[in-house]
């Protein structure tokens, strides 16, 4: 009895010492992957920039409490370019050698352009959470994007201004490429019908530009910029011009509402809400435990998120960079916070749409035909719980 005791102790120590040395070299052999993001965190951009770093903060988390990449943990290196393309190359250069999972999250449109086929060379695969459409997917085969549907945002606009008998439509942009990609689907359905004049970017006064807008008579007004695009909303109440008008959700930032005051009622802004379901409750839950705040701009969130859950399992089969990219497009779909997701062969996600929404006492609500609108928020919410 005595020295079958003495093995099984001395069988039971060896196993231990087995166990804790095989723990101790898989801590060592564990990697930290690093995911990269470049956008703006400062500027009038900022708090688009400062929301997707948050969102992807959430879905690392996430994905970081449930064992990582194959046991490796996840790390987010964040680059501020002020969304100035310069400042873009500059961040990129910096970023390709330190991020090892060779992915990385940029959200500066005319940056994006900017790199050409550098990713190409560079094995760097490039995920937009911003913006969505073919000329983007287009520039390298290594770019990629997770976003609402860039041409939906005046497919919006136009189908309301349509609903409403048509007329002259006046657009005050600023000219940089993202806005200049709505004035032209503006340009496809309006033609002679629209009345360009371009901003200066992030101005003091706004006076002269709404000035061109009322003498040339039009019916309905877009606008196009960042905070500082908010004086104009003002100055153009201001100077008596009392046609409906129509933005993007930057309106909804704490700045530009502060320079538009009272004119930013009865705005018609395009905008994409994530569907309200199951899976939207949990993550916003998350999101707010982890960042002490909600929510604040659904149309990057969301997207972001699916974004990271695509990202994260084409880095569960490889960690190259042409089978990473290759398998963000072979992966079926599935659902996200977003809906239904499923990335096409050229690196896009099309089944993001923008909407229109009026905003009324600082609150968004469907705007047109509403009842279309909350079917389609509906509807995805089913899907996304179904799936």
């Amino acid at each position: 009895m005595i020295p079958c005791l003495r093995e099984l102790r001395w069988s039971v120590r060896f196993s231990l010492l087995v166990l804790i040395f095989g723990i101790s070299v898989h801590a060592a052999w564990a990697e930290t992957l690093k995911i990269g993001y470049i956008g703006a965190l400062t500027g009038d951009s900022a708090m688009i920039g400062n929301e997707i770093v948050r969102s992807l903060q959430t879905s690392i988390a996430q994905l970081n409490r449930s064992g990582g990449i194959n046991g490796d943990k996840l790390e987010l290196v964040v680059e501020d370019d002020g969304y100035v393309v310069a400042r873009s190359l500059t961040a990129y250069e910096r970023l390709k050698s330190v991020v090892n999972s060779r992915v990385i999250f940029m959200s500066t449109y005319g940056g994006l352009f900017a790199l050409g086929r550098r990713p190409e060379t560079d094995g760097i695969v490039i995920v937009d959470t911003l913006d969505c459409n073919d000329a983007l997917v287009k520039t390298s085969t290594m770019h990629t994007c997770v976003a609402t549907r860039t041409e939906s945002i005046g497919e919006a606009f136009l189908e309301r201004i349509a609903s409403q008998g048509g007329g002259r439509v006046g657009v005050l942009y600023e000219e940089e490429a993202w806005f200049n990609f709505i004035v032209n689907t503006l340009r496809s359905g309006l033609k002679e019908q629209l009345v360009e004049v371009v901003a200066p970017v992030s101005a003091a006064d706004y006076r002269a530009e709404v000035l061109k807008l009322k003498a040339s008579g039009v019916q309905h007004v877009v606008f196009l910029g960042n905070d500082s695009m908010g004086r104009a909303f003002d100055e153009a109440r201001r100077i008596g011009i009392k046609a409906p008008f129509y933005s993007i959700a930057s309106v909804t930032s704490p700045g530009f509402r502060r320079l538009a005051g009272d004119s930013l009622e009865g705005t018609y802004v395009s905008n994409w809400l994530i569907p309200r379901n199951s899976e939207h409750k949990k993550f916003s839950e998350e999101f707010k435990t982890l960042h002490g705040a909600d929510i604040t701009l659904d149309f990057v969130v969301g997207p972001t998120h699916d974004a990271m859950r695509l990202v994260a399992n084409a880095l569960r089969g490889s960690r190259e960079p042409t089978e990473i990219r290759r398998a963000l497009s072979s992966q079926g779909a599935f659902a996200g916070i977003s809906g239904e997701i499923k990335m096409d062969l050229d690196g896009a996600v099309r089944s993001i749409r923008e909407q229109l929404f009026v905003l009324r006492s600082g609150e968004l609500t469907p705007a047109g035909n509403s009842s279309r609108i909350e079917a389609d928020v509906r509807a995805g919410s089913r899907n996304a719980d179904r799936l």
